[in-house]
């Protein structure tokens, strides 16, 4: 062992000190640094380890972009703006050009219109409808619409049902505002059938004859197919 190295193995040196003539001794002590090891996490119990070992991984699910309901683009893609955007655009239509929407979805679901209501009075017959060209086929269609906010009322659908020919004709009342609870249920409770028709209804139908409609009838209320990804 030398000069430098005590018997505990600790590093140490010499120095003079001028206040006094004998040397001192000063101990540099050993300085250690922590290192972070890390912590082994428990082992799970052989039950627990066979389950973690027979799951299989879950599939990564993309998520959907999110969508501003407020959305302002005209021709959005997104279905919500789409209804949306057809909703507004038959809200824009005249209560004549809803009447003329309405003889071409009869159209395109194969029935004939030889009577479409002029503007003005129509005797509460907007559109009569045929199965076939002459009318000798029964029942008729007499169909009345009205294009407005308000619910039609009870009172619309009984002056409906009035004007119908028993076993002869069928009634079908549109209405792009709804019906009231008491207009439903006359319709309902009638002795002939009356169809209703409400705003969403139309725009429904619409979409489903729209491809066997005459390019005429399209352009009262044109649409284009948007793609979009399939659900699972």
């Amino acid at each position: 062992m030398n000069d430098h190295q005590s018997a505990s193995g600790v590093g140490h040196f010499f120095m003079p000190d001028a206040e006094a003539s004998e040397a001192k001794v000063f101990v540099r002590k050993p300085r250690f640094k922590r290192v972070a090891t890390p912590r082994m996490p428990p082992f799970p119990s052989p039950e627990k380890a066979e389950c973690v070992a027979a799951a299989p991984p879950e599939p990564i699910k993309s998520q959907p972009a999110q969508h501003h309901h407020h959305c302002t683009q005209k021709h959005c893609a997104h279905p919500h703006c789409a209804r949306q955007n057809i909703t507004y655009a038959i809200s824009s239509l005249s209560p004549f050009a809803i009447q003329n929407v309405v003889a071409a979805l009869l159209r395109g679901m194969g029935y004939y219109t030889p009577i479409v209501a002029a503007p003005g009075p129509d005797g509460g017959t907007d559109v009569l409808a045929y199965r076939d060209p002459l009318g000798l086929k029964p029942p008729h269609i007499r169909v009345q619409v009205k294009h407005k906010v308000a619910k039609t009322s009870r009172q619309d659908i009984a002056a409906l049902k009035g004007g119908l020919h028993h076993h002869r004709e069928i009634g079908v009342f549109v209405s792009t505002g709804g019906f009231s609870q008491d207009a439903e249920r006359e319709a309902r409770t009638s002795d002939v059938h009356i169809e209703l028709i409400d705003g969403a209804r139309l725009i429904d139908l619409w979409i489903d004859v729209y491809d066997k409609l005459a390019e005429d009838d399209k352009n009262l209320l044109r649409l284009k197919k948007v793609y979009v990804l399939a659900g699972e």
